[in-house]
């Protein structure tokens, strides 16, 4: 059952947004709890303020991409 929501989920649009930052997230490096489980990312995100559009910042740019490290803001509020 969990399997198939995880599937329905990353084809809704935002499952489909969070699963491109999630995937381009790993590619640059971020902790091992979210590497190895897509719905643990977006647990966090729900559970730290995601919003559609909203965009997913680091505190310490040459940190890895983790929740001690990550943010969301508003596109507007981006630099």
């Amino acid at each position: 059952m969990e399997q198939k929501y995880n599937q329905d989920f990353k084809k809704s649009k935002t499952g489909t947004a969070l699963y491109y930052k999630w995937a381009r997230m790993r590619k640059v490096g971020c902790c091992t709890e979210w590497a190895d489980d897509f719905m643990e990312f977006v647990k966090w995100c729900f559970d730290s303020g995601f919003k559609d559009g909203a965009a997913l910042k680091r505190h310490y740019e040459e940190q890895e991409y983790s929740p001690q490290n990550c943010f969301w803001v508003k596109r507007k509020e981006q630099p």
